[in-house]
């Protein structure tokens, strides 16, 4: 098997395992596989009442002047969703970087640019900037954070991203992913600094 497939399935649960944790659902998550050589891996999320915030950061920097208009409570919930989509983003790179270099491994990485979560951290980085709220050492705090709860969590990481192997599809539904985080004491709203 291609070691990019297991590699793109533990990377995936990072992503789901802290989308649950903050209160997002997870419809599928799809490894595609053509011919044993992974093609696309993908966390779908269902955010929910963000989903309107989180277009916002997305749509990034084409919805600067919407920002800019917002009243200082609506600023205040898109930093909120913000930092529920930085913890999300961060898990999934965090979660190959120990499947890789092992559990034990001191987190010593970076995101490199031609990663694709680097551009999503950079428009959460540069929306929150806009939003005169981004603070670097927070910022930074949030990713120790998800290192050590992604460390706590393995189990749960490893039993998912076994359960997306096995998959013959590449594929499995929310029914599946939620039964393996409650199997390992997961839940919606497990202690999480935001």
């Amino acid at each position: 098997m291609d070691q990019n497939i297991n590699i793109a399935a533990y990377h995936e649960a990072g992503h789901a395992l802290v989308a649950y944790i903050v209160g997002w659902s997870v419809p599928k998550i799809v490894l595609t596989i053509e011919n044993g050589t992974l093609i696309q891996a993908n966390t779908a999320y269902d955010n929910g009442d963000d989903k309107n915030y989180v277009d916002v950061i997305k749509s990034f920097p084409s919805s600067r002047s919407m920002l800019n208009g917002m009243t200082s409570a609506q600023k205040k919930e898109v930093y909120m969703v913000s930092k529920k989509m930085h913890l999300c983003v961060i898990a999934g790179p965090m979660a190959q970087y120990y499947f890789e270099h092992g559990i034990s491994n001191t987190l010593t990485f970076a995101l490199e640019s031609d990663q694709p979560d680097f551009k999503k951290i950079q428009n959460i980085v540069n929306c929150q900037i806009v939003l005169g709220l981004f603070d670097q050492q927070e910022f930074h705090s949030e990713e120790l954070e998800i290192a050590e709860l992604v460390q706590a969590a393995w189990k749960s990481i490893e039993l998912l991203a076994q359960k997306i192997l096995a998959s013959e599809t590449g594929e499995i539904k929310s029914d599946e992913i939620e039964a393996v985080f409650k199997s390992t004491g997961i839940s919606n709203g497990f202690p999480i600094h935001l």
